[in-house]
């Protein structure tokens, strides 16, 4: 994992160590082609140690690593602040299941994720992040009410030669 930029991403739900691992197959990519060719490391993986993802084994495994890479309350910080832009997946797009597909987009326009979190907003901080907006934006309500509605997921994002993206 140390050829470049990793994106590390905690899953929660029922079962999710298992579920997760039934999505990316075997770890040898070459093993999972002849197997599973649909599963994920068949097809973004190239051979047993660039295998496209990780999955954890255990509990035991995935709390050490969730400890590694989230050690602190807000994890790492690895926003660059320089030459990026906030992009917000807002509560309605991630309610109906569509964040893999607007990420999946950006990153297919050539920008890359530099820095990525789940959020939910209260009141006082949806109408603080949103303040620029009252009072120039008649819709300045609804987009307070949207983003108290649910997480939203905020991504800093980047690329080479932005302004001619």
């Amino acid at each position: 994992m140390t050829s470049g930029s990793v994106v590390a991403i905690e899953l929660v739900g029922p079962d999710a160590i298992n579920r997760w691992r039934s999505m990316i197959g075997p770890t040898d990519s070459q093993k999972a082609k002849e197997q599973s060719p649909h599963l994920l490391r068949a097809r973004f993986g190239t051979d047993g140690t660039q295998n496209a993802l990780h999955g954890s084994d255990s509990t035991t495994s995935a709390q050490r690593e969730i400890s590694y890479f989230f050690g602190s309350k807000y994890g790492t910080n690895t926003a660059c602040y320089n030459d990026t832009t906030c992009c917000i997946i807002k509560p309605h797009a991630v309610a109906e299941g569509k964040a893999g597909q607007i990420i999946n987009g950006i990153l297919t326009a050539g920008f890359q994720v530099s820095a990525i979190g789940t959020f939910s907003l209260d009141k006082v901080n949806a109408e603080e992040f949103l303040e620029v907006y009252k009072g120039v934006v008649h819709e300045y309500p609804k987009m307070v009410e949207e983003l108290m509605s649910g997480s939203c997921i905020v991504l800093e994002i980047r690329a080479q030669n932005a302004q001619a993206v």
